[in-house]
């Protein structure tokens, strides 16, 4: 008869608890990475955003100048015509450079309108950015007569801030 007796204290087990430690302190760290990489896009998208809602807002500003200034050009085109200055080539020129900057006047008008829009998504969807480090519960149109904007103010924050487009246009 054989007794035997075998006892096994799994106390360092090959070190794999340790590896495995090691391993989700890894893990959680590269999770934080993405976490902030995501956060950093998304910044960058609302930062985009808000930059082409200003610079759409100008070049309206700009065509509005522009359809402006062709307009007074063809009303005194015109008027020499009537009384047979220029010939009719003349006339006709200046009446397409008049179509031309209102249809740029309309063209730049629908860009801005879908520029804010854009802008809109992310200032009446804040909550969905509530745990980016964003406050995007901060942010305020940038059209219809309500002149505000988003500014990056640090890394871990947004703030309200005059949107830099003087005066607003309502369209």
């Amino acid at each position: 008869k054989y007794v035997s007796f075998s006892l096994s204290i799994p106390l360092f087990n090959g070190w794999q608890t340790n590896t495995n430690i090691s391993k989700a302190k890894i893990n959680i760290l590269q999770a934080q990475y993405n976490y902030q990489e995501i956060s950093n896009q998304l910044r960058k998208t609302i930062e985009q955003a808000q930059n082409d809602a200003l610079s759409a807002h100008k070049k309206f500003l700009a065509s509005k100048k522009s359809k402006e200034a062709q307009q007074e050009a063809f009303l005194y085109i015109k008027d020499k015509f009537e009384v047979q200055l220029i010939d009719t080539y003349v006339f006709n020129d200046a009446k397409n450079k008049l179509f031309k900057t209102e249809a740029d006047l309309l063209q730049s008008k629908y860009d801005y309108i879908f520029k804010t829009k854009i802008l809109d998504f992310y200032i009446n969807h804040g909550h969905l950015f509530n745990g980016m480090n964003l406050c995007a519960t901060n942010l305020s149109r940038a059209f219809h007569g309500k002149q505000a904007s988003i500014v990056h103010c640090c890394n871990d924050c947004w703030r309200e801030s005059a949107f830099g487009l003087g005066s607003t246009v309502m369209l």
